[in-house]
């Protein structure tokens, strides 16, 4: 039991203080008239934090006081207690496959699947993610930091690690005054508010607006901004089969987003490539420098040549001067044609031709 270190008694109420396993705790008490209104507990550990408790604003007695319930429907928490189960079995796996389709309709109507695989194996995680483009399957495999990207015959990877630096390179070939996306403008600035700023029970909750529960599948209504945005799954038994996300604004388009659980295991399953394959992205680093000067350069002087073999056969060299003015660009080629020179010069709005013997 705890030791009573202080009591105190007056009119208004009452005080104690108990030491109990090294915390000094403090209850007090206080009345208005005949009611105790305001009661006071501070001084307990919970979780290696202070826990202090204040109820105030006592009334008592035997008069029925109106509880109201506030606006909205109420899902009744029983309906949910058949989804504890197949939640269960979802966080309990190590391997999942699934199907993604993802759907804008808008300004831009988009409609693409996706096959992807997921694989945690303790705090590592492996993914790869496949889907059919323009009649090629691009297949992006993320293993231990480092992506790899494959489409057809072309395979590049890039190392986690080294994304500053690629993306600074990339910085400095982009003309000043176009390096700053404006990302309001691909989604609402109210996402952007709403993921940035601090995540608390009180802001999760008050955005959400609805909880249903119909047979087999739960949905909750998110408040956003402007957007009212559904997410729902869909159980078979002990085990969650689908989920959906619409109402979701990406380049003032209504985004809506598929998910269909093909499989789940305990096991963990085996995602790996051969990284020799893969062209590492950074190599290319080193033509930075020369790309940049070449954008920046005003003018550029080279030799072209042009051969054709077969039934026609061609070679030439042609000489080619480039120049870049406010006023658009001028060209000079030059080539040997037949034991003349050929001169075409692009000064005005007309190429000028000339050929001299």
């Amino acid at each position: 039991m705890g030791q009573i270190e202080t009591f105190d008694l007056d009119a208004n109420g009452a005080a104690v203080t108990l030491n109990f396993g090294g915390d000094t705790i403090s209850m007090a008490a206080n009345r208005s008239y005949d009611y105790i209104s305001e009661i006071h507990v501070g001084g307990v550990t919970v979780q290696n934090s202070a826990l202090t408790l204040d109820l105030t604003n006592g009334v008592g007695g035997k008069r029925s006081l109106p509880i109201r319930l506030g606006n909205g429907d109420y899902a009744d928490a029983s309906d949910l207690i058949g989804f504890v189960k197949p939640i269960q079995n979802l966080l309990q796996a190590n391997s999942f496959d699934f199907d993604v389709n993802i759907g804008l309709k808008g300004d831009i109507n988009f409609n693409q699947t996706a096959n992807v695989k997921l694989v945690r194996d303790g705090s590592n995680i492996k993914t790869e993610v496949s889907a059919d483009l323009y009649g090629g399957t691009l297949k992006v495999t993320y293993i231990d930091g480092v992506t790899y990207i494959a489409y057809g015959n072309l395979k590049v990877k890039v190392d986690s690690n080294d994304f500053e630096e690629i993306q600074q390179a990339i910085k400095e070939l982009i003309p000043q005054g176009t390096e700053n996306i404006d990302i309001s403008k691909l989604i609402p600035q109210a996402y952007l508010d709403y993921f940035q700023s601090e995540w608390t029970l009180t802001k999760i909750m008050s955005s959400i607006e609805g909880i249903h529960v119909n047979g087999n599948t739960v949905s909750a209504d998110i408040k956003i901004g402007d957007d009212l945005i559904t997410v729902s799954a869909i159980r078979d038994g002990d085990y969650l089969t689908n989920a959906t996300v619409n109402g979701l604004t990406v380049l003032n388009g209504s985004l809506t987003l598929e998910a269909t659980l093909n499989q789940t295991s305990t096991d963990i399953w085996d995602i790996s490539v051969n990284p020799d394959e893969y062209f590492d992205i950074k190599q290319l680093l080193s033509l930075s420098n020369a790309v940049k000067h070449a954008v920046d350069a005003t003018s550029y002087e080279f030799d072209v040549n042009a051969a054709l073999s077969g039934e026609q056969t061609f070679n030439e060299t042609a000489h080619v001067r480039l120049v870049r003015t406010e006023q658009g660009v001028q060209a000079e080629i030059s080539a040997e044609l037949e034991g003349a020179t050929l001169l075409v010069q692009q000064k005005t709005a007309l190429p000028i031709c000339n050929t001299v013997s």
